[in-house]
């Protein structure tokens, strides 16, 4: 695994196709529940040395299709295990095939429909023009995308941009905040908003 230095936070970035060879797997399909559990099993390993704030980014590249038992397993639990880690990170996906794209877009609303309980990632690259997949806003994928753009602002500079009330911007960013979509920092006298 490699880490890199960006913005004053570390960056795992987890190569897909590198894993799948240490895994000794090698078709550029990931697909089954089984691989799904080895694949989250080996990074999860390697969760302890993450920083709070830091971003997991999962290069997807020479990876052809992933199908909706590898995203169960892998994605949805890494995601879920981001949210309820005591030091909290993010998880940014990289290089999806269109396949792939459709697949995780299907898998997360069977989720949503099921347990009625929203999920979303961050892409590094625009999806239907937004940077996010999942269950998330017009307004929301605004705030991400503006944020993609101008890397962090208040919560009345996204009001204002949104030209919503600031309750209702309050909302959604502790919604996009609590789904992993945004992160917060702390500027002066105010609390920042940022991109993944």
């Amino acid at each position: 695994m490699e880490a890199i230095l960006l913005s004053n936070r570390y960056r795992m970035i987890i190569s897909l196709s590198r894993l799948a060879r240490e895994l000794k797997v090698t078709s550029p399909d990931l697909i089954t529940r089984p691989m799904g559990r080895s694949f989250f099993k080996k990074v999860a390993s390697r969760l302890s040395c993450i920083q709070d704030g830091e971003t997991i980014l999962l290069d997807f590249e020479d990876i052809r299709v992933v199908d909706s038992s590898f995203i169960a397993e892998f994605i949805m639990k890494l995601i879920f295990e981001s949210q309820s880690n005591t030091q909290r990170f993010y998880v940014k996906l990289s290089s999806l095939s269109d396949t792939t794209i459709m697949n995780i877009e299907s898998v997360f609303k069977s989720y949503h429909s099921m347990n009625n309980s929203k999920i979303a990632v961050i892409t590094d690259e625009l999806i239907n023009n937004s940077y996010a997949i999942g269950q998330v806003s017009d307004k929301g994928k605004d705030i991400i995308n503006y944020l993609n753009i101008n890397k962090s602002a208040s919560a009345v500079e996204l009001a204002s941009f949104l030209q919503e009330e600031s309750g209702y911007t309050a909302h959604l960013l502790e919604e996009l905040h609590s789904l992993g979509l945004v992160k917060t920092e702390t500027g002066r006298n105010t609390v920042l908003y940022c991109a993944i």
